[in-house]
């Protein structure tokens, strides 16, 4: 699943990739700023990319392609995004969200189709939460309420 795409975001040295620099600097900011991160609208949300970041003009991303100030990568990687503004605390407290939700998909017994497509929509979102802003989009709230409606119909079986 999107073997080419991880390839050439995140692990081909010579590919230029804006998603994977944003995620080395969400790493890195999470180590100066331990455990905490930056804070709200700092790193890689919509605000942060809507006024241009003081993060960004100190981590000279201005002089980057599709980070400067009207750049199109500045928000769409999830998981860089709640490393930056919410540091190792947060991207701890969301992978637990995800390891909750996948054990309740995995709990459901009575119909395989419900189950294929609870762990089909997490799986989603783990991949979509590197490689866009699709997470936290309208798409996004629209899949989590699907994720809602199929937990609430498994607890009334």
């Amino acid at each position: 699943v999107g073997k080419s795409q991880i390839n050439d975001y995140f692990l081909n040295q010579d590919h230029y990739s804006p998603r994977k620099i944003f995620l080395e600097y969400a790493i890195d900011i999470a180590k100066r700023h331990f455990p905490f991160g930056l804070g709200f609208g700092s790193y890689g949300s919509d605000a942060a990319s809507k006024f241009y970041s003081s993060v960004y003009v100190f981590y000279g991303f201005g002089n980057l392609y599709a980070l400067g100030p009207q750049g199109g990568a500045l928000n769409d990687n999830y998981f860089a995004s709640v490393l930056g503004q919410f540091g190792w605390l947060g991207l701890f407290i969301l992978v637990g969200i995800f390891i909750l939700m996948l054990i309740k998909c995995l709990s459901f017994s009575n119909d395989g189709n419900v189950k294929a497509l609870c762990l089909s929509l997490i799986l989603v979102f783990v991949i979509a939460g590197f490689g866009s802003g699709t997470v936290r989009s309208a798409v996004g709230m629209l899949l989590f309420g699907l994720l809602g409606i199929l937990f609430a119909s498994q607890e009334q079986h």
